[in-house]
């Protein structure tokens, strides 16, 4: 017995300099496609600079994010905040330590905020707070930060952190909105 699936033969791989170049490319080949969405799909950014930005053309970020409000979709700036916190960021005086306690303080009421889309998760707090049986208390990212820090020539793989979580995630339901992203 054969089941339908939306997802494609081989994953969609875009590889690019420009942010802004990468989703037009993506949202493209949505449109070309025979449904919504792109999966799998494979996303690899690079040419960020010296304050590790990558270059954005403001046009193409606001014509994406009308789409979404069309769709009833979540901002791109809001999507981007699940991932990396960047205010946070910011208030922290770019200190990971002070950013991952502020980030833990405030999660809860994130989760209030709008328990639709956050009650499952954000991936920053996937990140930082996967489970007390991963190293650094479940603090992914400061465990790869730290061993990236403390010598060199570590292994590519060492950079690999889980969001989906089989405890969480190994769910019934036929679609779910998140964790689909893998970092």
């Amino acid at each position: 017995m054969s089941k339908s699936s939306s997802h494609a033969d081989e994953p969609t791989v875009v590889s690019d300099t420009g942010l802004s170049r990468a989703w037009a490319r993506i949202f493209l080949r949505i449109l070309d496609g025979r449904g919504s969405e792109v999966s799998p799909l494979v996303l690899s950014l690079t040419g960020f600079d010296e304050q590790g930005q990558l270059s954005e053309m403001a046009p193409v970020r606001h014509a994406l994010d009308q789409v979404l409000t069309q769709k009833r979709k979540i901002s791109v700036e809001d999507v981007a905040y699940t991932i990396f916190p960047e205010r946070l960021w910011q208030i922290a005086g770019r200190d990971r330590t002070r950013l991952f306690e502020l980030y833990k303080g405030v999660y809860p009421r994130y989760v209030a905020m709008n328990r639709r889309a956050n009650g499952r998760g954000q991936y920053f707090e996937r990140l930082t707070m996967y489970g007390d049986d991963v190293p650094s208390g479940g603090n992914q990212m400061e465990w790869i930060l730290s061993q990236y820090n403390s010598r060199s020539g570590i292994r590519d793989s060492m950079f690999q952190a889980a969001v989906f979580d089989p405890a969480r995630d190994h769910i019934k339901n036929a679609r779910v909105g998140f964790p689909c992203l893998s970092i």
